[in-house]
């Protein structure tokens, strides 16, 4: 999964939120309702990393000991 290229769908569809989650393809916000998109599910290893170029160490760290995440990226 390309992190970035699904950053610039997001925009191009003008989606609120994107909703990655580990089994299913990535979901957008969109007018208030969620849409999935046409990628193929998320796995394990797409969501780590897309999760490693979007957060800092300390947003990371955090995530991996309370295993939540609310976090924006501009």
């Amino acid at each position: 999964m390309d992190i970035v290229q699904l950053l610039e769908e997001m925009i191009g569809r003008e989606a609120s939120d994107c909703h990655l989650k580990v089994g299913r393809p990535p979901l957008f916000r969109i007018a208030g309702e969620l849409l999935p998109s046409e990628y193929e599910s998320v796995s394990a290893a797409d969501l780590s990393g897309a999760l490693d170029q979007l957060m800092d160490p300390r947003q990371r760290e955090s995530l991996d000991r309370e295993m939540d995440a609310d976090f924006a990226y501009g």
